[in-house]
């Protein structure tokens, strides 16, 4: 359960949110994205109580890979604009290059139109990763968060994805559940929970100084 937090995000901040086993960044990640409803206090996004906004509205605005479904029947095109008419084929053809794709798709007999069966899908798990990547950026979000997307993926690529999605050029509010040193490093800050708390609020280069620290890591 969550207890006490009093946090404050601002725009385009980029943000690591790491704990101990069973600290609560989960939970508290579930009740920003509206998965988890029932709470007390207040969540509001740019001074507005969640329960006053519109869920569908916020959902278009986030891109995130908690709460959203695996691998589903259809192509990998639909896989990543989820029926989304908005998205231009610029986004996507921007999403696929910057999720690492580009190669695999090339290699496809139809390309973005390949079909995938989630029951029999046989790829390697890195790549449902990179495609759900791709769905999470695809719409250019103003709210990015995101529960350890580089596992798996090899240093070079990991490198690539994480100069990306820090480039201050990308304008968007990035929330990372992340125990991993070198994301933490990129923050602007670290919040560390335990118990349902944040017992750190600030830089990695303080947090790590912090008693137990490295039990987490």
């Amino acid at each position: 359960s969550i207890v006490n937090v009093n946090l404050e995000i601002k725009s385009s901040e980029r943000v690591c949110m790491t704990g101990y086993k069973n600290s609560g960044k989960k939970t508290l990640m579930n009740i920003l994205l509206g998965i988890l409803q029932e709470y007390k206090g207040v969540v509001a996004f740019n001074g507005l109580s969640f329960r006053d906004i519109n869920r569908n509205s916020l959902i278009s605005l986030t891109g995130d890979n908690i709460s959203q479904e695996d691998i589903f029947d259809g192509t990998i095109l639909e896989n990543i604009t989820l029926g989304r008419s908005h998205i231009s084929m610029e986004d996507i053809r921007f999403a696929v290059e910057k999720s690492g794709l580009s190669d695999y798709i090339l290699a496809l007999p139809h390309g973005l139109n390949e079909p995938l069966k989630k029951s029999l899908v046989s790829m390697p798990s890195v790549l449902m990763h990179k495609i759900i990547f791709a769905r999470n950026i695809v719409h250019k979000p103003s709210l990015l968060i995101l529960d350890d997307v580089f596992d798996g993926i090899k240093k070079e690529e990991k490198n690539k994805i994480m100069d990306f999605i820090f480039d201050p050029s990308q304008t968007w509010t990035l929330i990372l559940l992340s125990d991993d040193e070198e994301v933490m490093k990129r923050c602007d800050k670290v919040l560390l929970m335990k118990e349902g708390a944040i017992v750190y609020n600030g830089k990695y280069d303080a947090v790590q100084l912090k008693a137990n620290f490295g039990e987490i890591i």
